[in-house]
């Protein structure tokens, strides 16, 4: 069974859409309590069963597996919300941190969500006790927001939390006429990612 359609490949990755044969890989990385305990969808312990289910796809949230040379690392995946702006999320396994595959994964995304769905704002945070993520945001262009707390399930505790924005304007794009449709953060069901492919190169911004 696979969710969705879309295929992005950037210079070093692939990203795709998840299936239920990525149980085991994804309950082996997500699972870590070094990863679980930085993410707020991701209970301890975390085994194959229980990976099945976060697999499920729920509309309209798209989520992709990252894959570094046919192996499964991670996942990235943004959410659109009923008033317009997208939240974004990614992780990776533990022995795949420091590499620059969460920017090259979560800024093709990005331009996926800026470019060809039109998106107006992008939006995205990380808990406090993790610096790494907040500097992956920075790269992209994020900007800091304010903090407020979360709960994280790995940990069983309110965890305070950093938030960000990236406008498409900040990101270079040019802004996007509204129509009340949009406004209201409703989008023709064909316009969904999952509904067609795209290849996204890499995450460039626009010089015009």
């Amino acid at each position: 069974m696979i969710f969705g359609s879309m295929i992005i490949k950037t210079a070093r990755l692939l990203l795709r859409p998840f299936r239920l044969m990525d149980a085991a890989g994804v309950a082996a990385l997500a699972g870590d309590p070094r990863v679980a305990r930085m993410l707020v969808d991701i209970p301890l312990p975390f085994d194959e069963p229980a990976a099945r289910r976060w697999l499920r796809w729920s509309w309209p949230e798209l989520r992709l597996g990252i894959e570094q040379d046919g192996r499964l690392i991670g996942g990235v995946c943004y959410f659109c919300n009923l008033g317009g702006d997208t939240s974004l999320g990614y992780w990776l396994g533990a022995a795949h941190w420091g590499k620059g595959y969460a920017t090259e994964a979560a800024g093709a995304l990005l331009a996926h969500g800026f470019e060809r769905e039109r998106m107006q704002i992008f939006r995205s945070a990380h808990f406090v006790d993790n610096p790494a993520s907040g500097r992956v945001l920075r790269r992209l262009g994020f900007s800091r927001v304010g903090e407020t707390g979360a709960w994280c399930p790995a940990r069983q505790a309110m965890v305070e939390v950093v938030t960000y924005a990236l406008t498409r304007e900040a990101a270079g794009y040019v802004p996007v006429r509204r129509t009340l449709a949009g406004w209201l953060g409703l989008r023709p069901l064909a316009n969904w990612p999952m509904q067609r492919p795209v290849r996204v190169a890499s995450f460039s911004k626009p010089s015009a």
